[in-house]
């Protein structure tokens, strides 16, 4: 009786040991990101324009042939109403909100929203690579990392020369760190994609804490 019980409590404390190394620790500031965050307007060059700078000088062949076949009539997701790829989220537009439920945070920006999982869960069977990708995220540090793969084949922006992205080698990492004062949030966004970029593409932004209401705006298709 006592060598079954001390079995017992020998596979009790070695059972609580694995599922405590397995379990995700919910950081701190990981709920401190919840809210409306914007990009200071101080005139500087917009991010859209930043990247277009950053990306060019590493282009591939392959991404200079898909530009010169781009056309603009049919791949334009802003005048179709479309969802754009989540490598066009990081640190585009002014905005970024943080809504946080623990297992899963979600960005909301260009009024898409984004899952970014952080219970460490892996795609389901049935997941297929779409614009959006799957993000996964954990804490380094005081550091938010999410990592998003997954991708369907698109473009980064839109626009008469566009960036293509995605495919099943391209990856984007976005790193957030928030300052001392909790008040400015740091970002710092990788996208690698071999195809068509020598190099990753990185790129750093700088977002503010805002009061500010966002309103949802209808999207009105353009005609060519």
């Amino acid at each position: 009786m006592i060598f079954k019980r001390f079995v017992i409590l020998l596979l009790t404390f070695l059972l609580g040991t694995v599922g405590s190394a397995f379990a995700q620790e919910f950081h701190q500031l990981q709920a401190v990101l919840e809210g409306l965050w914007e990009q200071p307007r101080n005139g500087s060059a917009s991010s859209e324009n930043m990247l277009d700078m950053a990306a060019e000088a590493l282009l591939t062949a392959e991404a200079e042939d898909f530009r010169r076949r781009w056309a603009i009539e049919e791949n334009d997701n802003t005048a179709t109403c479309q969802r754009r790829s989540a490598a066009a989220h990081g640190g585009f537009g002014y905005t970024l909100e943080f809504l946080d439920t623990q297992e899963v945070l979600y960005l909301v920006g260009f009024e898409q929203v984004r899952r970014v999982y952080m219970d460490g869960r892996d795609p389901p069977n049935d997941f297929w690579p779409n614009k959006l990708g799957w993000s996964e995220g954990h804490w380094d540090g005081d550091t938010l990392v999410v990592r998003t793969n997954d991708f369907t084949q698109g473009t980064i922006d839109t626009g008469n020369r566009p960036l293509p992205f995605g495919g099943p080698d391209a990856e984007m990492i976005e790193r957030y760190t928030l300052s001392d004062d909790l008040n400015t949030l740091s970002l710092h966004v990788t996208r690698i994609d071999a195809k068509y970029y020598i190099a990753p593409i990185e790129m750093r932004h700088t977002f503010v804490r805002s009061n500010r209401t966002i309103f949802a705006i209808d999207c009105v298709p353009s005609i060519y």
